[in-house]
């Protein structure tokens, strides 16, 4: 009955670069063999020592010899599988980066874009409101001046409740939340008011 040749073990424990050489002659009696490196490996035909791992360094040295063949495929390279797992990590964070940056772009690409134009963003206050009426709907215009316009809109206001979203504040703050409205309308050379062009509602402007 053939007895088969036992795995070797590897040479400290694997952590060195070291292939499988296989002794292919037939002499049995271990005889001994020294590598570059200076490390000795008995070799015979018995199952025992057939098969032995060989450091990196001394296996040009038997493949040199006419009774044994490296087993190429048995390499074991732990720097190179640090480098491999080295260079596998670096991948995977670029990829992990590139697909967070491709989520944000795609997010930001099906967002609605926005209807202002470039600059300062369209105010939301009752003062930017009250500008684009006063100057956009021409409601100072209407009413012959600035002070019978407050009158109306702070009437209309009072009747009919304050915009959806807005607090109307008291008729002798108009005066300066229009005219702060008013410069940044100025500053930015077009009307800041989110929704503009507001129509001046019903009642509120003269025919």
């Amino acid at each position: 009955m053939e007895t088969h040749a036992q795995p070797p073990r590897p040479i400290d424990d694997g952590r060195v670069a070291q292939a499988i050489v296989e002794y292919t002659g037939r002499r049995t009696g271990a005889v001994t063999y020294r590598g570059p490196s200076g490390r000795e490996y008995p070799f015979d035909a018995g199952p025992a020592d057939r098969l032995k791992y060989v450091l990196e360094r001394d296996l040009e040295r038997f493949r040199s010899l006419q009774d044994f063949r490296v087993l190429e495929g048995t390499l074991i390279d732990p720097e190179a599988d640090r480098i491999r797992l080295l260079q596998r990590s670096i991948l995977d964070s670029a990829m992990a980066e590139t697909r967070r940056a491709l989520g944000e772009h795609t997010e930001t690409g099906h967002r609605k874009p926005s209807q202002n134009p470039p600059g300062r963003p369209r105010g939301r206050g009752f003062g930017a409101l009250l500008d684009c009426l006063m100057t956009c709907a021409k409601l100072e215009d209407q009413h012959g001046g600035a002070q019978a316009a407050y009158d109306a809109v702070e009437r209309h206001y009072r009747d009919h409740g304050p915009p959806p979203g807005l607090t109307v504040p008291p008729r002798e703050r108009f005066p300066a939340l229009r005219s702060d409205a008013r410069q940044k309308r100025l500053r930015a050379g077009r009307c800041l008011w989110y929704r503009h062009p507001e129509p001046a509602p019903g009642g509120m402007a003269r025919s």
